[in-house]
């Protein structure tokens, strides 16, 4: 990051680039802002982080549309999940990141920035939502599990590829799960198709297909 140019730049410049990301609101900004949101201080004056969070804050309060766009990317991937609720696999295996980790982080990640939540980790924006009583309480215990299950079943696949000498991706095999983790990742992603359901009605009825 810092040896690139488009992401070195001082306070002035971050505040002209995050105001024409979010008053163009195309996939391409989108997905900077969203890298963008996520940042953090790790070295020197931690006020800049929070003058960069708060001007975000700032413009996306205007910028309502943007927000929205955010959060109808979190629906634009649907859980892989069939008929009788059968897991729906690719050539690869299931797609846990597209199917299930994107769609909840993505979604929590709008809310973050539509309620101005300063947290930058996943579980801690998700607590944070449910304690402003934007996340109904059932739905963050059952996100929070969901998104756990997930992770620890990626990380798992990983490891056994990285064991067989394969590369690491986002793919599960069902045929190398138990019986148990298949019903809890079908359980997972009815969590997520509940949470796009959850997003969609409350905050996209408005924007155009």
């Amino acid at each position: 990051m810092v040896n690139n140019p488009n992401w070195n730049k001082g306070k002035t410049e971050w505040f002209k680039t995050i105001k024409s990301w979010i008053l163009t609101p195309e996939p391409e900004n989108i997905l900077k802002v969203s890298i963008f949101f996520d940042f953090r201080n790790v070295f020197g004056d931690k006020t800049l982080e929070e003058e960069l969070r708060q001007k975000i804050f700032e413009l996306t309060e205007r910028e309502e549309l943007f927000v929205a766009y955010m959060l109808k990317d979190a629906i634009r991937f649907k859980p892989p999940l069939g008929l009788f609720g059968r897991l729906k696999r690719e050539e690869k295996g299931v797609d846990l990141k597209k199917g299930g980790i994107f769609p909840i982080t993505q979604g929590i990640r709008a809310l973050a920035l539509k309620y101005k939540v300063s947290k930058t980790n996943t579980l801690q924006r998700m607590e944070k939502l449910r304690d402003m009583g934007v996340l109904y309480k059932e739905l963050y215990d059952n996100l929070r599990e969901a998104f756990l299950l997930l992770q620890e079943l990626r990380l798992k696949s990983q490891i056994n590829k990285l064991q067989r000498g394969e590369t690491p991706d986002n793919y599960v095999n069902p045929e190398e799960l138990t019986k148990i983790e298949k019903d809890l990742l079908k359980d997972a992603f009815k969590v997520v198709e509940e949470f796009q359901n959850f997003i969609n009605t409350k905050y996209l009825s408005y924007i155009p297909r």
